[in-house]
């Protein structure tokens, strides 16, 4: 299969591609599963793509991000953490979808969705647990309020 093949399947679901994310005619993101699966696929199985399969596939892939940033646990958070979480999701998820993806277990859209939603989840568990360190930090010195290396007492008004 050749990569004008995989266009033209993709074409004719009526998306098209909007900056490296494929779009369908709403301008909602969108990843072709039969397309995605089948690069997925040949590259767990050692074949060599093309520069502009490899491409393809990546473009896939960061539609694939984008559907998963639009989930409810991520649409209303701050957009550094959405980057985060993208940046997790190319760093961690990228790399090991050939290697742990099993085509007898399921499709690949939905095996890389679960992976790639597993590793933005961790970076809120990570930020959740920064917030809470910062929070027991500031309560735990609260008390101990320093002005110019002089401990700040409370006046006591009678």
């Amino acid at each position: 299969m050749e990569f004008s093949y995989y266009q033209n399947q993709i074409a004719q679901q009526g998306y098209r591609l909007q900056g490296d994310i494929y779009r369908d005619e709403k301008g909602k993101p969108k990843c072709f599963n039969p397309v995605f699966q089948r690069l997925l696929t040949r590259i767990k199985e050692g074949d060599i793509l093309s520069r502009r399969e490899y491409e393809l596939y990546g473009r896939l892939f960061m539609t694939l991000v984008r559907i998963v940033l639009n989930n409810q646990k991520f649409k209303y958070q701050d957009e550094d953490i959405r980057e985060e979480c993208a940046l997790e999701a190319y760093s961690e998820a990228l790399p090991v979808l050939p290697k742990y993806y099993d085509p007898a277990k399921g499709t690949g859209y939905a095996y890389a969705f679960r992976v790639i939603y597993t590793n933005m989840i961790h970076v809120l568990e990570r930020k959740n647990a920064r917030g809470e360190l910062e929070t027991n930090l500031i309560e735990r010195y609260e008390d101990d309020r320093l002005d110019c290396g002089y401990k700040v007492e409370t006046p006591v008004y009678n």
